[in-house]
C-alpha cells in the first residue's frame, strides 16, 4: 500500500543526505587542508552513489515491471526521476561538499591558532 503523504520521508532522506554531503566536505577538507578535495570528494561519492541507486532500481524494475508498479512509478515521477535525477544531484552535492569545506578550513585553522 502507498503511503499518502511522503513529507515525512522525504524530510528525512533530504537532511541526511544533506548532512552527509556536508560532513563528507568537512572531513576531506580537515584531513587534506585542500577545497579541491573535499568538493572532489563529494563528486565522487554522490556518483558512485547515484550508480548504485540506479542499478538498484533497474534490477527491481527488472524483477517487478507489472502494470501496478508502472503505474506507480509513472505517478510519482516518471522513470525519468528514477534514471536521471540521480545524476544530476551532482550539482547540489557539489554545494554541499563546499559548504562543509569550507567549515571544516575555517575550524582547522582556528584550531591551529588557539
Amino acid at each position: 500500500m502507498r503511503p499518502h503523504d511522503f513529507h515525512l520521508r522525504c524530510a528525512i532522506t533530504g537532511c541526511t543526505g544533506t548532512a552527509t554531503l556536508k560532513s563528507l566536505g568537512f572531513w576531506a577538507a580537515w584531513r587534506s587542508k585542500s577545497f579541491v578535495a573535499d568538493v572532489l570528494v563529494t563528486v565522487m561519492t554522490s556518483q558512485i552513489a547515484a550508480v548504485m541507486k540506479v542499478v538498484g532500481a533497474a534490477l527491481l524494475l527488472a524483477i517487478w515491471h507489472d502494470q501496478e508498479t508502472m503505474k506507480a512509478i509513472a505517478d510519482s515521477g516518471g522513470i525519468g526521476e528514477v534514471f536521471e535525477l540521480p545524476f544530476i544531484m551532482v550539482y547540489p552535492a557539489m554545494l554541499l561538499g563546499a559548504l562543509g569545506g569550507a567549515a571544516g578550513r575555517i575550524g582547522r585553522q582556528i584550531l591551529r591558532r588557539a
